[in-house]
């Protein structure tokens, strides 16, 4: 059975629509023990794409990257940029033999997040913007082999939409970190999000930050109170940048220098 999720964030407010299944979203799979496909949308209407295992897919051309084949998620996040899109309306599209999948803009932010068929052995498998040929990527996959290989080491699918780590009852392994997702407008105002939802309280730990920053002349700053100011995207910054922080038990704020800052508590 195929599973989508598609998760729209409204504005400021952020609140969450969720199609088609019941199953809890998470920041970097809809549904953990199955390898994932990143797509990230850029205002130009081109995108960058990437899978489990730090495989990075540039190609636009075949061969390009080989893949094993297997069951993938494909994970596709279209922020909201305040100019608008190049392209007006994107419309991702992913196809090869037994796969065609499509994800519209509609817009408002977009995540889409579904199980895609099972991609074939010595096959071929095209993703575009169907209003930007020129974003073509392309990659290929193995005569054979297992995708569980791109999994974090002892993670596999059980059968149940849950993953397990057989052999290692009781040992540390840590999961993937949560995604906050920051926003920085043309006018400087700043938002942040987890899972759709305005930030108020996270638990301490390790977090993978995505700043879409707007403003030339704001950047995107965290900073803890009595603390530094960590700098995620500079004043003159425009454009996405990612980096993994970690918070620490206390009171937090997030801030560009034209907008007003946010308080923030992380809890044990």
């Amino acid at each position: 059975m195929l599973t989508r999720f598609t998760r729209i964030v409204l504005g400021a407010a952020a609140a969450v629509a969720v199609v088609g299944g019941a199953a809890a979203i998470r920041s970097s799979a809809a549904v953990p023990g199955i390898p994932s496909i990143y797509v990230n949308y850029n205002s130009d209407c081109t995108f960058s794409m990437s899978v489990d295992g730090g495989i990075s897919v540039t190609s636009s051309s075949a061969p390009g990257p080989t893949l094993p084949p297997g069951i993938y998620q494909l994970l596709v996040w279209m922020p909201n940029p305040n100019q608008g899109y190049a392209c007006l309306k994107p419309t991702f599209t992913f196809t090869g033999p037994g796969v065609s999948t499509t994800t519209i803009f509609q817009g408002q932010e977009l995540h889409d997040e579904h199980v895609i068929p099972a991609l074939q052995p010595s096959s071929t498998y095209v993703a575009q913007d169907a209003s930007s040929p020129a974003t073509q990527k392309v990659f290929t996959t193995a005569a054979s082999g297992s995708n569980s290989v791109l999994l974090p080491a002892g993670t596999q699918d059980n059968g149940t939409g849950t993953s397990t780590q057989p052999g290692l009852v009781g040992s540390d392994i840590v999961a993937p970190p949560a995604r906050l997702l920051a926003l920085v407008s043309v006018a400087g105002k700043v938002t942040l999000t987890l899972h759709g939802k305005n930030v108020g309280t996270l638990k301490a730990g390790k977090y993978e930050l995505q700043v879409d920053d707007a403003a030339p002349r704001a950047g995107f700053f965290v900073e803890r109170q009595g603390g530094k100011a960590v700098t995620v995207t500079s004043i003159a910054f425009v454009g996405k940048r990612t980096r993994q922080i970690t918070l620490t038990v206390g009171r937090w704020m997030y801030f560009s220098k034209l907008g007003t800052p946010t308080r923030f508590t992380v809890v044990a």
